[in-house]
């Protein structure tokens, strides 16, 4: 009975330790990110969810400044540009032709421009972002721990390649915080709705 015991508890235990050993790693990879991606990590709950939003920063390293979400100030400016005037005349075709085409319905438009804190927050919560991000976790426990430690540059090597060529299921509906289009205003959501 108690060497019964004593495996459930070093079984329980596992999975905690192998999450310690992906924060490790994943602490070591942020010191090597785009500092905003770095910065990005800090405001994401769980090691499964980081682990999901790291793969995307790691496999966008080229273009994550060009991609990277506005500042308030960068937002602000946008707002008062000619991008924003052509930007809802385009939407104000959409709506138009929608309408003409189907005078039942209509459409409802959210140009909303998705802040950094913003796209953390429905990261958080997004249930496809847990469901992914538990999956990309599994896959990763297993195969990191074979690797040389995070501290060194082979340990770190292989684990952002591993993290870049390893696919979780299902997609993740969402974009990791700070690659969002709507973070550019590069992203309109529309809904159609009757009644």
């Amino acid at each position: 009975m108690r060497a019964f015991t004593c495996a459930l508890l070093l079984c329980a235990s596992l999975p905690l330790q192998a999450d310690a050993l992906l924060d490790a790693r994943l602490d070591a990879l942020a010191a090597e990110l785009d500092p905003r991606a770095a910065a990005a990590l800090l405001l994401i709950d769980g090691t499964e969810r980081r682990l999901l939003a790291a793969r995307s920063y790691v496999r966008s390293s080229t273009s994550l400044a060009q991609r990277w979400s506005w500042n308030a100030t960068q937002a602000n400016a946008f707002l008062q540009s000619p991008g924003k005037m052509e930007l809802d005349a385009a939407i104000a075709q959409v709506n138009c032709q929608f309408q003409r085409a189907h005078p039942e319905h209509t459409l409802f438009v959210n140009p909303e421009f998705r802040t950094l804190e913003r796209q953390v927050e429905r990261w958080n919560t997004n249930e496809s972002v847990a469901r992914a991000a538990a999956d990309l976790a599994g896959k990763l426990r297993l195969a990191s721990t074979a690797m040389p430690p995070g501290t060194t540059e082979a340990g770190r090597r292989q684990f952002r390649q591993l993290l870049a060529d390893t696919f979780p299921s299902p997609t993740p509906n969402l974009a990791a915080p700070g690659l969002s289009r709507h973070g550019q205003m590069g992203a309109i959501d529309f809904q159609i709705m009757k009644g």
